[in-house]
């Protein structure tokens, strides 16, 4: 009979069955255990109760791959033992030669931390094989541990080393994972990647295939499953590959938790039938449960997604279970195998007893029992007397021993969860209550199988009705799905409808000039038309305009007509300026992402701050560059706008025609043309027309590379606001994860182009690292490995085309002829010196690479260079330390490259080069004018009030200046309250699983500060005030004295004040302007006056606005944002003790 024939009665009774047979073996089990098996228990236990201990367990199988200097590892063990106390983990013996170790051990580390890591990897070999097996029984399937491919090379490797396996007449079954085949990093063409696994199978099923006919043994490949975003990628390799093999036997495993697995089940049952009835053998299906939690969560939070599998066990069990029912019917089991992977022993006996009474005898063969090396060892012994069973044992070498801790990190995670079966599996007896629950756990997840889904969690699709109305984040886009690949194909390969672009705001073009036409970037099709403007329209200047109303309604519009348009718009972005279609689409997530966050910014400072009205500031003009300029450059847009300013917009002449279509989706929301008014415009004519914009126009200018660009539209423009592209840096020292950091760096330089404001340019390695030939060859091979090539090829991670001038630079980097003669450029490592990086180049995809003695000489190159960046990969927490108070980039970086490949990441990675980052907190306040509508009720107590309220009894003042005096001491309070509740604290902005970004404030320390004729004694106080309250040294720089100065001069210390007042003609203030920070200077800007021509040649930013009452505001002034993001897990450890220190 098969399951499905049977009736509730008949299923009752089997169910019955199966409980009388779990309780026969747990009754076997525990009257078995051996001594080994007892001490691994104790081990367990303690973890299970001590939940830090699971980290202590893997920091020391982390430290025995760290580095080669033993000295060092002594310290790191040592360090990592006393932040544990050693705990109950160790046994008693165990801590006696811990004991010996410290106390002796620092004498000869050479000799005795090879010992400690020997004794440490014993613990982890009753689950873990080291070394190819050189006999096995046949009822072993070997899981060959390897690395995951960075490059083409590891794929060779690991297939060498799969077939070398196979080789041996002592294996018969192998399991392997999908990411040792296929590069992963790069998951830009979905196609690509499927077909790059498919091959790698196909050339391992030809091998087995050989080696089974030669020896006579069969050879059975079983892919695993990963990640659940490999999933869709796994299975339809694994059947491509699989057909024209039908005489070996292969399997794929798949995971219960993962609620589309079913639907995976029934397409393999079907081609599984299909390959029967062709002649081939029957497909082996694995089927476990799941075990990637840590890295499942970690992958949704980083990509702004919800969690794709069950959260709950008992969807798990349930599905687990329809699962198997699924196979018990005889028209799947006679064409597939199934390995019913458990330590449940529940499960275990339902499994056995429906194989008994649901499949025929000849067909019982078919299903076979799988439990894990080194977990419950007796079970899988007394269960393998009772029907056939495979030991899956996972084998490593030292090479990958570190892909090892991931897989052991899995089997503590399931071992010790809150429900798991094993984690009270050597206490538990037969009928106590550990035992009934989980029986009861076994009832209810059968009752649940009806109600379980196999429909998906989570749906990435980027237009749906849900992802527009989610959170903040935008839902990044799934480039591991078949169905991406097939809409980005499309909107590739569609004809786009051609424009004429005209100035909304620019002067008409003469008679005599013509539209110019816009051309792709191989000159092959024409993109559309563009009327340039030759100068600023002077009566659109002065013309009225009304502030957008309905502002989340507005931007959630737009945000429909961007997706919308968003295969337009990549393609568009491609023909212009030759960025790759990932690249374009992280930026339209980006872009889709600050659409949501700055209303909501907007919304959430009015809410805590009701006290202060944000007035619009006026007019603006945002010139933006080429680089990010779908979503940085338009941050500036979108933040004007929201604040209530009309924007005058200056794309780039590069990207004209997809900046127009975005605004176009801007329009089309219900943004009036004369509020964000398009001004398309060639560069030599807007440097012209600079001098007509109006002294109150503020402007914004994103992503030039070069000060010279800066200073051009500053000396024009003073009230100018501006993000630069710098030389971002990543440090890596001997204390790093290598692969990881050779991962982090090829994606940071050379991913999304290769260019932009987060691409990293230079990557300072320790001298030992840059002397180790294997990770110099390493870093090479798996820049190689990136594909190049048209950006209108979905496999292309560069689409930079490689003219005459970009040849010619490449070729002058180099020292050499380029070989190659295609028109498109690929990823370039070139090694130099530090006096090397004078002439590097920022528009091509090229990292370079220097070496420094130790940190610190790293860190001091660093801090030479003008990037916005700077990273550092290591896993010693003292280095991160170091890095932390000495690195003085404005966004830190640890363990995390430089540019996301999440797409949405703006937000949790801000940037910025000067005093506010785009996507944090205060962004939006650069475009906004405070007013204060009352006084603030947030006060502190200052050390100033004593001495303040002695002068104000004193009598002696009058009236005006009391009243100036009581404000002061209110502005103080103020600024003393949002200075410890604010500035001198870290924020955790953006939270992410498994990471924390945390915005800082860095003071000022040198203000200075020219008086100007309409600064009264309440301004003068108030600025005093402000740089005491942020410790900055004040100089207050004045012409000559008048009646407030000498009050001042009079009573600074009777106040309580701190400021050095000098009486000094102008152009001696000017030569102090180099060396502060900040310059205070409350008249309005002008491009002829002196004191703001100065700033902008030292590029000093200049505080114009006088002061604000309330310190939240007031004090931004002399803070710059600082921005520390960490990624303190390791395989799913959270590292918090090595965070608290970084922090503390």
């Amino acid at each position: 009979m098969s399951i499905q024939s049977l009736t509730t009665k008949q299923h009752k009774e089997l169910v019955a069955q199966a409980l009388e047979f779990a309780t026969k073996l747990q009754e076997q089990v525990q009257d078995s255990i051996s001594a080994r098996e007892r001490r691994f228990y104790y081990k367990m236990q303690h973890i299970i109760e001590n939940p830090e201990y699971k980290a202590l367990f893997i920091e020391l199988l982390d430290s025995s791959v760290h580095t080669k200097d033993m000295a060092h590892n002594f310290k790191l063990i040592k360090r990592i033992l006393s932040r544990y106390e050693f705990g109950g983990f160790f046994t008693s013996y165990e801590k006696v030669l811990l004991f010996v170790f410290l106390q002796v051990g620092r004498y000869a580390p050479n000799l005795s931390v090879p010992l400690f890591i020997q004794q440490i990897r014993k613990d982890s070999s009753l689950m873990l094989a080291f070394g190819t097996p050189e006999s096995s029984a046949n009822s072993a399937t070997y899981y060959f541990i390897a690395k995951r491919a960075l490059s083409t090379a590891i794929i060779h490797d690991n297939i060498k080393l799969c077939k070398r396996a196979l080789e041996s007449r002592h294996i018969t079954h192998i399991s392997i994972k999908p990411s040792a085949f296929f590069i992963w990093l790069w998951g830009g063409d979905y196609a690509r990647m499927q077909g790059d696994l498919a091959q790698s199978l196909q050339e391992l099923f030809a091998y087995a295939r050989a080696q089974q006919h030669s020896q006579g043994v069969p050879k059975v490949i079983t892919l695993d499953m990963e990640e659940h975003q490999f999933l869709e990628l796994s299975v339809n390799a694994f059947m491509e590959a699989l057909s024209g093999y039908g005489e070996i036997e292969a399997g794929i495993a798949l995971q219960a938790y993962v609620p589309e697995s079913y639907s995976y089940l029934e397409r393999l049952c079907a081609y599984a039938k299909d390959r029967v009835d062709s002649g081939g053998k029957p497909v082996y299906i694995r089927l476990v449960k799941g075990a990637n939690m840590q890295a499942q969560k970690l992958y949704a939070s980083q990509h702004n997604v919800a969690l794709p599998i069950f959260s709950q066990k008992l969807h798990t069990d349930a599905n687990y279970k329809k699962m198997l029912h699924y196979v018990m019917d005889s028209t799947r089991y006679r064409f597939v195998k199934l390995g019913v992977a458990s330590h449940n022993v529940f499960e275990l006996a339902y499994a056995y007893t429906l194989i008994q009474h649901c499949v025929e005898s000849e067909y019982r063969e078919h299903f076979v029992f799988e439990m894990s090396m080194g977990i419950s060892m007796q079970a899988s012994r007394i269960l393998g007397t009772y029907h056939k069973l495979m030991l899956y044992t996972p084998v490593c070498d030292d090479k990958s021993f570190k892909d090892a801790i991931a897989y052991l990190l899995r089997r503590l995670d399931e071992n010790t969860s809150e429900e798991n079966f094993m984690r009270n599996y050597y206490a538990m007896r037969v009928g106590d209550e550990s035992w009934q629950k989980q029986e009861a756990m076994f009832m209810e997840s059968l009752a649940y199988i009806p109600q379980v889904s196999s429909a998906p969690i989570c749906q990435r699709d980027n237009s749906s009705e849900a992802c527009l109305q989610a959170s903040i984040y935008e839902m990044d886009t799934d480039f591991f799905a078949q169905a991406t690949y097939h809409k980005f194909a499309q909107a590739l390969a569609q004809d786009l409808p051609q424009a004429r672009i005209q100035a909304s705001f620019g002067a008409s073009v003469d008679n005599d000039e013509q539209a110019q036409i816009i051309s792709s970037f191989d000159g092959q099709s024409a993109l559309g038309e563009v009327v340039f403007a030759t100068a600023f329209d002077e009566k659109a200047l002065l013309a009225p305009y009304s502030p957008v109303e309905n502002l989340s309604a507005v931007f959630s519009k737009a945000a429909e007509s961007l997706q919308a348009r968003r295969g337009e718009i990549i393609k568009l972005a491609a023909l212009e300026s030759g960025k790759v279609p990932m690249e374009t689409d992280m930026e339209l997530s980006e872009l889709i992402t600050l659409l949501r966050f700055y209303p909501a910014s907007l919304r959430d400072l009015c809410a805590k701050h009701p006290q202060v009205s944000l007035q619009p500031k006026g007019r603006g003009l945002v010139v933006g560059s080429a680089h990010s300029h779908l979503s940085v450059v338009f941050s500036a847009v979108l933040a004007s706008l929201a604040c209530g300013n009309q924007v005058v917009f200056k794309p780039s002449s590069l990207v004209v025609c997809s900046s127009f279509v975005v605004c176009e989706c801007l329009w089309g929301a219900g943004i009036g043309r004369n509020v964000l008014c398009f001004m398309p415009m060639l560069r030599d004519r807007f440097q012209q027309a600079l001098a007509q914009i109006p002294a109150d126009f503020f402007a914004f200018a994103v992503g030039f590379g070069q000060a010279r660009s800066m200073e051009s539209i500053a000396l024009f423009q003073p009230n100018l606001l501006a993000h630069t592209i710098g030389f971002n840096a990543m440090i890596v020292t001997k204390f790093a994860d290598y692969d990881q950091a050779i991962a982090h760096a090829v994606s940071s330089a050379f991913f999304y182009g290769g260019v932009g404001l987060r691409k990293l340019a230079v990557l300072i390695v320790e001298q030992s690292v840059f002397d180790d030939e294997s990770f110099r060859q390493r870093l090479l091979e798996c820049a190689n490995s990136l594909r190049y090539g048209s950006p209108l090829e979905l496999d292309s991670a560069l689409g930079v085309v490689l003219d005459k001038k970009a040849r010619e630079k490449l070729e002058k980097l180099q020292g050499a002829k380029l070989e190659s003669s295609l028109p498109y450029m690929g990823a370039n490592i070139i090694y130099t010196t530090p006096d090397g990086l004078q002439d590097m180049e920022r528009h091509l995809p090229v990292l370079y690479v220097i070496k420094a003695a130790d940190l610190a000489h790293a860190i001091e190159l660093a801090n030479t260079m003008s990037g916005d960046i700077c990273a550092l990969e290591s896993l010693d927490e003292d280095e991160w330390g170091y890095f932390h108070s000495n690195a003085k980039a404005s966004t830190l970086l640890i363990n995390e490259p430089t540019i996301h490949t999440a797409s949405a990441q703006i937000i949790s990675a801000p940037i910025g080069s000067l005093m506010r980052k785009i996507g944090a907190r205060n962004d939006i306040l650069q475009f906004a004018r405070c007013v204060q509508n009352a006084p603030d009720d947030n006060l502190a107590t200052s050390i100033i009030e004593p001495k303040f309220k002695r002068l104000l009894e004193s009598g002696e003042l009058g009236e005006e200046r009391e009243r100036i005096l009581h404000n002061a001491l209110l502005q103080a309070k103020s600024y003393v309250y949002y200075r410890n509740a604010e500035f001198n604290v870290s924020h955790d902005y953006a939270p992410e699983y498994g990471k924390k970004h945390l915005l800082s404030y860095e003071a000022v320390r040198a203000v200075a500060y020219r008086v100007s004729a309409g600064d009264s004694l309440q301004d003068m106080l108030g600025v005093i005030i402000g740089a005491q309250a942020c410790k900055a040294k004040l100089i207050v720089s004045f012409e000559e004295i008048n009646e407030e100065l000498e009050f001042l001069r009079q009573n600074l210390a009777s106040l309580g004040l701190l400021a050095e007042l000098v009486q000094e003609s102008r152009d001696s203030f000017l030569a102090r302007i180099h060396a502060s920070q900040m310059v205070r200077y409350h008249a309005s800007p002008n491009a002829s006056d002196p004191i703001y021509k100065t700033a902008v040649i030292h590029r000093k930013p200049v505080v114009y606005a006088k002061p604000f009452a309330n310190g939240r505001f007031e004090l931004l002034g002399y803070y710059k944002e600082r921005v520390l993001s960490v990624a303190h897990h390791r395989y799913g450890v959270f590292a918090e003790s090595k965070l608290a220190k970084l922090l503390g």
